[in-house]
């Protein structure tokens, strides 16, 4: 919608205004009082036709009728209650579609919502570059990644992301932070490209689990060149599964948790009972890996049970007796 359309339904809202008032209110079949012809006020239906507006410039990304709403009709937004949120909402739809320039006028006029803001730019984007300017306007205007926790992990999960990821990381990420849910973003990856952006950061391997979620891989090849990769980053292939979180036990986050741990295995005990396996997946073969490269079979879970100890299996068995 052009200005001059949007300043000529506002015209024509007035002049509809005007008729109402010259006509007789209705009769209230409840009582003797009066109503008015219509449910909102002339300020509420003034209100709508501009946030209108302002919604469609936002989705389509242009910035002239974004910054003419907001300079000539912004009387019926400024008055409102939570103008930080109600222009967050616009920046949020901008900023998930990459209008790095629309993002920084609203934030300009003081909308709010920065961390929300960071999380859809990161996560509803396919234009990386885009999406990074984004991220600039976001940083010159003061956000804090802390603030924002689940938008690394987020980043860390789509391969597609690894230039936007290897930005946040230079612009001060923490590569070890902990999303809602306490994961890590480690955890989260879906490539190898992923992890060693991380791990050149600086990210922390020990409660990460990096070998432990390669062996659930389904595709065999990728599972053991994922394997090799953590492996070669100096990931301990006897480490026990850790929860890395600070929620207290008893807790929904921490039982989750602890229960992802798989009662605190090896990747060896993951590879014997399946754990987070596709159940068409070759276990045997994931098994004879993990042996072949120094995994010991005699290490304890928090259940006190060997790998050995969860299967049935007789190949895998016989395996571990060697």
């Amino acid at each position: 919608m052009p200005d001059s359309d949007l300043t000529d339904e506002l015209e024509l809202q007035e002049a509809d205004e005007a008729t109402d008032r010259a006509q007789p209110l209705h009769d209230n079949p409840l009582g003797n009082s009066r109503l008015p012809p219509t449910a909102l006020s002339p300020l509420d239906n003034r209100r709508s036709i501009v946030q209108s507006a302002l919604d469609a410039a936002c989705k389509s990304g242009d910035l002239a009728l974004t910054q003419s709403i907001l300079a000539e009709h912004g009387e019926y937004l400024a008055d409102q209650e939570d103008i930080e949120n109600l222009l967050g909402l616009r920046a949020i739809t901008a900023g998930s579609r990459g209008y790095a320039d629309i993002v920084s006028c609203l934030l300009d006029h003081g909308a709010g919502c920065m961390p929300s803001v960071a999380l859809f730019a990161g996560s509803k984007n396919s234009d990386v570059a885009a999406t990074i300017r984004v991220f600039e306007v976001l940083f010159n205007h003061g956000l804090d990644l802390k603030d924002a926790p689940n938008v690394l992990s987020l980043v860390a999960g789509d391969d597609t992301q690894t230039p936007l990821l290897r930005y946040l990381l230079s612009k001060g990420a923490d590569p070890d932070t902990l999303d809602d849910l306490d994961n890590l973003a480690l955890e989260l990856c879906d490539s190898d490209a992923s992890i060693g952006i991380l791990l050149d950061y600086g990210a922390d391997t020990t409660h990460a689990k990096l070998l432990h979620w390669a062996v659930g891989i389904s595709d065999d090849e990728k599972c053991i060149k994922q394997m090799e990769f953590v492996l070669g980053r100096g990931v301990d292939i006897n480490a026990r599964a850790t929860y890395p979180g600070n929620c207290p036990p008893g807790s929904r986050v921490y039982a989750e948790g602890m229960r992802r741990t798989g009662n605190e295995g090896t990747a060896l005990h993951w590879a014997v009972r399946g754990w987070y396996c596709a159940r068409e997946v070759n276990r045997l073969a994931r098994v004879k890996w993990l042996l072949e490269k120094g995994a010991d079979k005699d290490i304890l879970d928090n259940q006190g049970l060997k790998a050995i100890d969860y299967t049935s299996d007789q190949e895998i068995i016989n395996l571990l007796s060697e």
